[in-house]
């Protein structure tokens, strides 16, 4: 885990996954996250991705 940004009711969230690289999470409220923790991530609902070239897949 890498940058943690606490926005209202909204938690962002870089993280750097092997093989893909780092990609921006956005969890629900505050989460008790910090620099450098290994963190599991699943989907909770809908996953929003975007190729290289920043358009939607």
């Amino acid at each position: 885990m890498g940058l943690s940004e606490h926005l209202g009711s909204d938690s962002f969230i870089k993280v750097d996954v092997a093989g893909l690289g780092i990609i921006n999470v956005r969890g629900t409220g505050e989460l008790n996250v910090h620099h450098g923790d290994r963190i599991k991530l699943a989907p909770a609902g809908k996953i929003h991705r975007f190729g290289a070239d920043g358009l939607a897949l």
